[in-house]
């Protein structure tokens, strides 16, 4: 959303953000439920921007359910596709920032995202 956007549609914005904080909270509470149904496993794309490595071998070990990758295939994958300066790419993402729209919400917004996902540490 654009700045004059944001500031000509503020009160519709407001009144949005009420909104979605619950349907978030209980979207996000049905799968991060500490007994699922199924394992689950969590990937944050701020931690593949800022880890990728890491992140990466932590979701192998978790999609082969196994402590240890050393020596393997994926490893040797991963440590390539991951290493400095690497330009291939199967997928583009979009230009972005992390927090690149907190600015967006107000202090009282931001308050009330907290309390409401209080299971969610932001």
């Amino acid at each position: 959303m654009s700045d004059a956007d944001h500031e000509a549609f503020n009160s519709y914005f407001d009144m949005f953000v009420s909104q979605e904080i619950t349907v978030w909270r209980d979207f996000h509470s049905y799968w991060m439920d500490p007994d699922p149904l199924i394992p689950t496993f969590v990937v944050r794309y701020e931690d593949l921007l800022s880890s990728p490595k890491d992140t990466l071998m932590d979701l192998f070990r978790f999609l082969l359910n196994t402590e240890n990758l050393e020596g393997t295939l994926i490893e040797s994958l991963i440590a390539h596709h991951t290493k400095k300066g690497t330009k291939k790419q199967v997928y583009k993402p979009r230009v972005g920032k992390i927090n690149a729209n907190y600015n967006k919400y107000s202090s009282s917004q931001i308050k009330q995202m907290k309390k409401v996902c209080f299971l969610f540490h932001f």
